[in-house]
């Protein structure tokens, strides 16, 4: 109960923060493969719930379509501002969502947070290109658009990924 009250309140010492990060980094090693999987299935769980609140909040607000685009490369990248397609502005008005498995120095909390449509929308875009496209501005980078269809109810990556490309050519004449 004292750690929550902790918790709630802000205050929490260094050892209990150190406590958890060393039992997540523990039970990392200990098997590896299960935590990512467990990481795994929470993003999509996130993700799921994610846009079915998007979706929701775009049908009340008479919005058929969302797109977001990214672009980065080089250990930084971003996305651009959601928009529509036809690139109207997206309401102002906030959405109170919940935000669950919040993980910071090893536990979870759950909280609620104001939010407009045009943030949620880049929170599904952002991840869902993390999901299959983790890392995508590291490097030679990528881009792509995510489109978010509330008539159907799902969510479109066109993901492009950069690489550099060589050939080697050696001759000895």
């Amino acid at each position: 109960m004292e750690a929550q009250n902790n918790l709630e309140s802000g205050a929490s010492s260094s050892a209990q923060r150190s406590d958890g990060v060393n039992a997540r980094v523990a039970a990392w090693h200990a098997n590896p493969a299960a935590w990512n999987a467990s990481y795994s299935e929470r993003r999509r769980a996130l993700f799921q719930a994610l846009k079915g609140r998007l979706i929701q909040e775009m049908r009340a607000a008479a919005i058929p379509l969302i797109a977001a685009t990214y672009e980065g490369g080089g250990d930084s990248g971003d996305f651009a501002a959601a928009s529509t397609p036809e690139g109207a502005e997206l309401p102002e008005r906030h959405i109170e969502i919940a935000v669950a498995c919040y993980e910071r120095f090893g536990r979870t909390q759950d909280t609620t947070r104001p939010v407009t449509l045009g943030d949620l929308a880049e929170w599904v875009a952002t991840v869902a290109v993390d999901m299959h496209h983790g890392g995508w501005e590291n490097g030679e980078g990528g881009s792509g658009e995510v489109t978010i269809d509330a008539v159907a109810a799902e969510v479109r990556v066109s993901h492009n990924a950069y690489y550099v490309e060589s050939d080697n050519y050696e001759y000895t004449l």
